[in-house]
């Protein structure tokens, strides 16, 4: 039984109940009551649950690129380097908050903005005081 939170597990939830592994419960919607409705609707459904798991393993096994030699692989791998740490990304570890944030970007593009609505506002007043000279000046006339 899935009882989505957030992030991706509404689409594993949905997943798992699409390949009718289990079952799930949307967290707004889980209650004592729900989860026990669910839990023996799946026992008395067992069979069906495991005939599918069931399934989706062999289907696993029966993959060339799965199995006891991929099992092997990955284990000589966390052996070897003493844990996980081959499979981060140096390259994004190494970049400074300011790029992984893309605050460079955000910088820029406040500047852009900054800079247009300074011409903005440059231009609206010498529009007005063009205008006010003129007016002046006609009022001086007359």
């Amino acid at each position: 039984i899935n009882a989505e939170y957030g992030g991706e597990q509404y689409l594993n939830a949905r997943l798992v109940t699409r390949m009718h592994f289990g079952e799930h419960i949307v967290w707004e919607q889980l209650s004592a009551a729900r989860l026990t409705s669910t839990a023996r609707r799946m026992l008395t459904e067992r069979e069906g649950y495991l005939e599918k798991m069931r399934a989706a393993v062999e289907t696993v096994k029966q993959d060339p690129g799965a199995g006891r030699e991929m099992l092997r692989y990955h284990t000589d791998m966390l052996i070897r380097n003493h844990g996980a740490e081959h499979l981060i990304n140096r390259i994004l570890m190494q970049q400074s908050p300011i790029s992984v944030l893309n605050l460079d970007i955000m910088l820029l593009s406040f500047i852009i903005i900054l800079v247009a609505v300074w011409g903005i506002v440059r231009g609206c007043c010498m529009c007005l005081r063009f205008s006010s000279n003129k007016l002046r000046r006609k009022e001086k006339a007359e």
